[in-house]
């Protein structure tokens, strides 16, 4: 009796596991491929052109905040990929008119940082402005100021 009731039990266990498989997913490509992570290096997709007409402007103030064209020899992932007919970046990586950059990464954070400090001074100078207004009849406090908005 013991060997009759076994073998229903190991056909559910294995009826169970066919029935968990998971069937594999699909997943539509990404245009624009991200390179692996690196230490100490952040990426961007910088704009070369832009309704078939090439952006140099806006390639060279990349390239002045910092950004270096990434060589595709530096990047074997991307060996398989197929950039752009007539780039004027061949050892780059340039897909659909974007240019793969890099930049180190405390370059990034001074440049937050430094955009932090020009938001909080334009916030404190609003506040000054306001708090300018104050009138001993009716002081303003900075208490009063209110970052919140609200729609109706």
């Amino acid at each position: 009796m013991t060997n009759t009731t076994r073998a229903p039990r190991t056909r559910r266990v294995e009826e169970t596991r066919e029935a968990e498989e998971r069937e594999p997913q699909w997943v539509a490509p990404s245009i624009l491929p991200e390179p692996e992570p690196r230490d100490g290096v952040s990426f961007k997709w910088v704009r070369t052109d832009m309704v078939g007409k090439s952006d140099t402007k806006n390639v060279s103030k990349a390239f002045r905040s910092g950004y270096v064209a990434c060589r595709r020899a530096d990047f074997p992932e991307f060996k398989h990929l197929i950039t752009d007919e007539g780039s004027k970046y061949p050892e780059g990586i340039e897909v659909g008119g974007l240019l793969l950059c890099q930049i180190d990464s405390r370059l990034v954070a001074q440049r937050n940082k430094y955009y932090a400090q020009k938001g909080q001074a334009q916030i404190d100078s609003i506040d000054n402005h306001y708090l300018r207004e104050s009138d001993s009849r009716m002081p303003v406090s900075r208490g009063d100021i209110s970052r919140r908005s609200t729609t109706s």
